[in-house]
Formats: C-alpha cells, structure tokens, sequence
C-alpha cells in the first residue's frame, strides 16, 4: 500500500513540474493592465479583444477587475 502511495505521490510531483514549467510569468507593473503571464494583452486593438478595467464598491470593499470583451464588441 505505501509503495502505491509513494508512485502516486512522484506522478503527480512530476505532471506538476511538467505543468508548471510551460507557463512564463511576466513582470505585472509592465502591463497596463496587470496581467502577469507571457503574451498578455498590452494595449485595446481594434477588431481584437479588449479589456476594459473596471472599479466598483461591493459591500464596502472596492472590487476591481478586467472585463475582456470580444472582438468587433458593440456595447449599443
């Protein structure tokens, strides 16, 4: 039983590392944004998706958040 344990326990360390190791975080304070992963959205392009940073008060708390909208987006 603690054999089969112990070869569970490595499979998942190893596809965990594997998993891990693909995903390149970026520096945060360089997109206007705040997304911290390789490849993010810098700027809104048109025909592209867009982010649009949002604020709002929920229960005293002041949430802020990112709505991504698709592209070609009509808000009308």
């Amino acid at each position: 039983m603690n054999q089969r344990i112990i070869f569970k326990t490595s499979l998942m360390t190893a596809m965990m590392t594997l998993a891990a190791s693909g995903v390149m975080a970026a520096d945060y304070q360089q997109n206007p944004f705040t997304l911290t992963y390789e490849g993010a959205i810098t700027e809104n392009k048109p025909e592209q998706v867009n982010i649009h940073p949002v604020t709002y008060d929920l229960n005293g708390l002041e949430i802020s958040a990112n709505v991504y909208t698709p592209a070609g987006y009509d808000p009308e």
